[in-house]
């Protein structure tokens, strides 16, 4: 080779020595910047985990506040229930005592107006189950002087139909239980029980009751009382 062909090569030798470099070069440079990129993308991928854990945590912390208030509220509830009910049941039997009271004091020291052969109290309750009325009177001889009472007494059913109103004698109605007229025999008190079914296609309307007592004086006792006023059905059921 001769001197001049030796310097013709040397440049183009120099310049590809400097591409190889230059593309060595940008080869590391393009390696360094994706390392660096993937880097920083791993951080964000990190930094956005924790984001999440720190959000999921919350979550479940309001989910378990949200809980622990719903339950503190029902205990409240259930707490302000189970008072309501005890004071229904003091008031009841407050009434009950009440009752007793009034009813041992009109035996012994009555108004005026409420002497002789009365019914203190009549109540029917209705079960929806067996679809039967049960009924509970008390019959009194206010005021008394503690002789034997004597006599019977009768309960009848006023209804009402498309031809016009019934009066029905409570041992004549269907399944009937219980001993009508009743047979009296007290000194101070008797109490009075017994159910029945209503008939079919007919409306109550009243219950007529009255009272003959053999004695001296003849005495005797009529009263109506509505239907509405004395029965007391299951909870749920309308009247």
């Amino acid at each position: 080779m001769t001197e001049a062909s030796a310097a013709s090569m040397f440049p183009r030798l120099l310049r590809g020595v400097f591409l190889l470099a230059l593309l060595i070069a940008f080869f590391y440079w393009g390696r360094i910047s994706g390392l660096g990129a993937a880097g920083d993308l791993q951080q964000r991928n990190k930094d956005l985990a924790r984001q999440v854990n720190q959000q999921t945590i919350a979550l479940r912390e309001a989910k378990a506040e949200n809980v622990r208030l719903a339950k503190a509220a029902e205990i409240d509830r259930l707490a302000a229930e189970e008072v309501r009910r005890e004071l229904l049941t003091y008031r009841q039997e407050t009434a009950d005592l009440q009752r007793d009271v009034d009813f041992f004091r009109g035996l012994m020291a009555p108004d005026e107006l409420q002497r002789g052969l009365r019914l203190h109290s009549f109540d029917i309750s209705y079960n929806s189950q067996s679809g039967r009325y049960s009924y509970k009177a008390v019959i009194i001889n206010a005021g008394g002087k503690g002789n034997v009472i004597k006599g019977q007494l009768k309960f009848s059913l006023v209804a009402a139909a498309d031809d016009g109103n019934k009066e029905f004698g409570l041992d004549e109605l269907p399944d009937f239980q219980g001993n009508m007229p009743v047979k009296l025999r007290f000194r101070f008190f008797q109490n009075i029980q017994g159910s029945f079914k209503l008939p079919a296609n007919y409306e109550p309307v009243s219950i007529n009751a009255s009272a003959n007592v053999r004695d001296k004086a003849g005495a005797y006792f009529k009263a109506s009382y509505r239907w509405g006023n004395l029965v007391k059905r299951d909870p749920g059921v309308s009247q």
